[in-house]
């Protein structure tokens, strides 16, 4: 993990039987000490977390062809034109999916899945 990261960090300590809420498109990291440790973890998405997960998404994709945004929620009309253009992709990705047979999860569903699909 780089030092820059940690540094940033908001840090949380648990106890025995303690736990911390962490909102699904947040990064996350948990370290346990010595004894014996058990971490669980639920993820629940809503309406407002789908569509965070998205611009996260789509915005991590931009970056890594050079295109920055600023942050997710700083400027509420940029991150509505890039949701409602990232939808339709979206949907033609899913259909595209459900083509070849490949597995398509609902927006729908309460507990989380994987990426974009």
């Amino acid at each position: 993990m780089e030092e820059e990261f940690r540094k940033r960090a908001h840090r949380v300590e648990c106890g025995p039987g303690d736990g911390a809420y962490m909102p699904s498109t947040s990064p996350h990291l948990v370290e346990v000490g010595n004894d014996p440790s058990v971490t669980i973890s639920f993820t629940y998405y809503t309406d407002s977390t789908r569509r965070q997960n998205l611009l996260h998404y789509v915005r991590g994709h931009l970056a890594e062809r050079g295109i920055d945004f600023p942050p997710v929620g700083q400027h509420k009309f940029l991150d509505q034109l890039v949701y409602h253009s990232a939808l339709p992709i979206r949907e033609t990705m899913r259909a595209i999916r459900h083509l070849t047979g490949k597995q398509i999860f609902s927006d729908k569903d309460k507990y989380a899945h994987h990426k974009f699909s």
